[in-house]
């Protein structure tokens, strides 16, 4: 019983140090960011855009393009907005 509870001690540990609890956890966010993330990266790629074009004709950065492109950012409706020219 010890080693069984010591090997639930460390899995626990090990999960809140890498805070895989957040990473398992979906929300309805996470789908929606998913979804904004690939749409602007394959309209850029479908236009032919770099990452450093986009950000010049949109005026955002070229850091937060890539945020987005790869769902670690939530882009805002400023943001939304200010890419928004660029696809219609």
């Amino acid at each position: 019983m010890g080693l069984l509870l010591c090997m639930c001690r460390n899995l626990l540990s090990c999960i809140l140090e890498n805070n895989l609890v957040n990473r398992l956890i979906k929300t309805p966010a996470d789908d929606l960011n998913a979804r904004i993330a690939h749409r602007v990266s394959a309209l850029r790629a479908e236009r032919e855009l770099t990452l450093e074009a986009l950000a010049v004709r949109c005026d955002v950065s070229r850091s937060m393009i890539s945020l987005i492109e790869r769902g670690e950012s939530s882009p805002t409706a400023v943001v939304l907005e200010k890419l928004r020219p660029v696809w219609v």
